[in-house]
C-alpha cells in the first residue's frame, strides 16, 4: 500500500518510495526477518513463506500479519490455498490485515478465522466479501468498500466503526453483534439475518458461535431457530445517517440510537426491541405497575440509574441519556415503525415518547401536569381498561355530588291535619330549579334521588340534558360532567380502536 500520510507504527516495506510524491512507499509489514512485505518478496521467497504456512499443524491454525500489504486477486488466492484443509476451507488463527489493500475479486470466500480477523483501515474493490466465519471479532473499522458489495459472515462480533461504503452494500449475517458507530453508508446499506448456515466454513466454529449467541440472549441452543427469532443483534447506530439504512430480521434490543440522524427515515422490516419490565416494580421511592411495551436500551439505562428495579443498568463508564434526549428518538422511530406498518411497536414507542416528555423537567409545568393527567386517566390513550375505570369513577363521583348538593329538595305539602269531610288549605313547598338541597342527611341518599342523579350523569356523557331541575351547584356539576365525561368516553373508544388495530 502506498500513498501520502504518516508512516505506520510497524516495520514497513518502503519499496516504491518516491521523494517527490510518496517518501514512505509501500506500508506493507515486513515478513519475519525479511526486508519486504509479502507483495514485494521475490517469487521464490513467496513460495517458501506460503509452503511454511501449509506445513503448520492444523490444530494450531496459522496466525498471520499482513498489515498494510497490497493484495492482488491472484496473491490472495495463493495465500488462501496455502491454508486450505481437506474440505477446501481456508483456515487461519488470528489474521491481521489492517491497512491492507485488496484489488479485484479478493473476497475471502469459504474462509474461517479461529481467532480475530482484523481489517481495520483496509480498502476493498470486491463485490463479494465472504462467506466467512470468524470465531472472534471481525473488525472492519475505518475500512473502505469502493464498489457495491455483499458481505456474508458469521462472527462473534462485527465492528464497523467509521466504515465507509461508497456504493450500495448488503450484509447477510449470522450470530453477530454489530457495532455501526459513525459508519458511513454513502448510498444504501441493508443488514439482515442470513436464513441458512454458511457453507464451506468450519462447522466447529459455527457451532461455537451458535452456542455463544444462544447464551447471550438466554435461549436454549436447540430453540434458537424457533419463532422467527433474529440471529443478528445491532449494538449501536450512534452517529449513523439512518436514512440510508435498512434493517430486517435483526434484534435491536441492545442498540444505542443516541447520536443517529434521520431515524424517521430508517427502513425497518422484522425487528425486535428490549421489552420493559412487567408488573409492580420499585420506581424511586414507590411501587409502580409497568405495562409491557418495547423500549430503547437507553431508557433502561436511565431508569436503572434512579434507581428502579427490573430495568437494565448501563455498563460501567457508559453514558446515560436524559428523557429530553430520548423523546425525539422515540418520536422518530415511531414514524419509521408506522411507515413499516408495525402498529404494536409504534404504539409502544408513542407511549415511550409521552413518558419521556412527561419526565423532562425543563418543560412547562402546565404541560407536564396535563401529560400526567393524560397518563393517569387513559395511559396516553392506549389503555382501554384505565380509560373505562376513569369514566366509571367520574360517573360515580357525579352521582354522589348530585345526590348531595345537585338535586333540589323533594317538594312537600304543608297544611293542617283535618278529619274526613272538612275543608282545609294546603301549601306545596317546591324549592324550584335553583332551590337548596335538603339539609337532613337521611334525605341526601335515597333511591329516587339516586335514579335522578344517575340519569343526569349518564346523559352528560352523551351531551344530552336529563330534564332534571338542579340546584346552582348541580348546574355547574352537570356542566363540568359534559366537558369531562365525553372526553373520557372518547379516550376509551380510542384505546379500544388502537387495541383492535394492533
Amino acid at each position: 500500500m502506498t500513498g501520502g500520510g504518516a508512516p505506520p507504527d510497524w516495520e514497513f516495506c518502503g519499496q516504491e518510495a518516491d521523494p517527490a510524491t510518496d517518501p514512505i512507499g509501500c506500508r506493507g509489514i515486513r515478513l519475519d526477518d525479511r526486508t519486504a512485505c509479502l507483495a514485494h518478496l521475490p517469487p521464490h521467497e513467496q513460495e517458501q513463506y506460503l509452503a511454511r504456512l501449509a506445513r503448520e499443524p492444523s490444530i494450531d491454525h496459522p496466525n498471520i500479519d499482513h498489515r498494510g500489504t497490497t493484495f492482488t486477486e491472484e496473491l490472495l488466492e495463493r495465500l488462501l490455498q496455502a491454508v486450505q484443509d481437506s474440505t477446501g476451507c481456508s483456515v487461519f488463527g488470528t489474521a491481521q490485515f489492517s491497512g491492507a489493500t485488496f484489488s479485484g475479486k479478493a473476497s475471502f470466500t469459504k474462509t474461517t478465522f479461529s481467532g480475530d480477523a482484523l481489517f481495520h483501515g483496509a480498502t476493498f474493490s470486491t463485490q463479494e466479501f465472504g462467506p466467512l466465519a470468524c470465531k472472534g471479532q471481525l473488525d472492519l473499522s475505518d475500512a473502505v468498500f469502493r464498489g457495491p458489495v455483499t458481505i456474508e459472515a458469521a462472527a462473534r462480533s462485527l465492528k464497523c466503526w467509521r466504515t465507509r461504503w461508497e456504493s450500495a452494500a448488503g450484509m447477510r449475517l449470522r450470530y453477530a453483534k454489530v457495532d455501526l458507530t459513525d459508519a458511513l453508508p454513502e448510498v444504501s446499506l441493508s443488514i439482515t439475518s442470513r436464513p441458512t448456515e454458511l457453507e464451506g466454513v468450519e462447522e466447529e466454529v459455527l457451532k461455537a458461535l451458535r452456542l455463544e449467541y444462544a447464551k447471550d440472549i438466554k435461549v436454549d441452543e436447540k430453540r434458537l431457530d424457533e419463532g422467527g427469532r433474529p440471529l443478528v443483534r445491532i449494538r449501536s447506530l450512534s452517529g449513523v445517517d439512518a436514512g440510508r439504512l435498512a434493517l430486517n430480521d435483526v434484534d435491536l434490543a441492545p442498540c444505542r440510537f443516541t447520536g443517529a440522524v434521520h431515524l424517521d427515515q430508517l427502513s425497518l422490516g422484522h425487528v425486535t426491541f428490549e421489552p420493559s419490565p412487567k408488573g409492580v416494580r420499585g420506581w424511586r421511592w414507590r411501587p409502580v405497575y409497568w405495562r409491557l411495551r418495547p423500549t430503547l436500551i437507553e431508557e433502561h439505562y436511565w431508569r436503572a440509574s434512579k434507581p428502579s428495579t427490573g430495568w437494565k443498568p448501563a455498563p460501567p463508564g457508559g453514558t446515560i441519556a436524559k428523557p429530553s434526549g430520548l423523546a425525539p428518538l422515540y418520536r422518530q422511530l415511531r414514524k419509521a415503525l408506522e411507515d413499516a406498518k408495525n402498529q404494536p411497536d409504534s404504539a409502544g414507542f408513542y407511549y415511550g415518547e409521552m413518558e419521556m416528555r412527561r419526565l423532562t423537567h425543563h418543560r412547562p409545568l402546565f404541560e407536564r401536569a396535563l401529560l400526567w393527567v393524560y397518563w393517569k386517566v387513559s395511559g396516553y390513550g392506549m389503555s382501554a381498561l384505565r380509560a373505562l375505570v376513569s369514566l366509571l369513577l367520574a360517573i360515580g363521583l357525579t352521582v354522589v355530588l348530585l345526590m348531595w348538593v345537585g338535586l333540589p329538595a323533594t317538594p312537600r305539602t304543608q297544611g293542617p291535619v283535618v278529619t274526613t269531610g272538612q275543608n282545609f288549605v294546603a301549601t306545596t313547598v317546591n324549592p324550584g330549579p335553583g332551590g337548596a338541597a335538603p339539609r337532613p342527611i337521611d334525605e341526601w341518599f335515597t333511591p329516587g334521588r339516586a335514579e335522578k342523579a344517575g340519569r343526569t350523569a349518564l346523559n352528560s356523557v352523551l351531551f344530552r340534558s336529563a330534564g332534571q331541575g338542579l340546584t346552582v351547584p348541580g348546574t355547574y356539576i352537570e356542566m363540568t360532567c359534559r366537558l369531562v365525561e365525553p372526553v373520557l368516553l372518547a379516550l376509551f373508544l380510542l384505546a379500544v380502536r388502537g387495541r383492535v388495530k394492533r
